[in-house]
């Protein structure tokens, strides 16, 4: 488990951020969330940790709820960081 590091960033279309247990932000693991629409009521109290930035479109056809009654599965993620130009 991750200590959190909770952002003040709006959590808004595309952001990327750690799933925890609820009321429990220091129980983050290896699951994360995109943010598929404006979510002001859950800001301050997630760590983001990045966000969509190629692909944008793919976004609006993931799976939606929480959690989603048939989630989709990441198949290939890469971290910008990764690329190697």
């Amino acid at each position: 488990m991750l200590k959190a590091e909770l952002s003040d960033v709006p959590l808004r279309r595309v952001v990327v951020g750690m799933k925890h247990a609820l009321n429990a932000p220091d129980t983050a693991d290896s699951q994360f969330f995109i943010i598929l629409g404006a979510a002001p009521h859950l800001g301050g109290k997630y760590t983001v940790w990045g966000g969509v930035i190629h692909g944008l479109g793919l976004t609006d056809l993931l799976s939606r709820g929480s959690p989603p009654g048939d989630p989709d599965k990441v198949h290939s993620l890469r971290v910008a960081a990764d690329v190697k130009h």
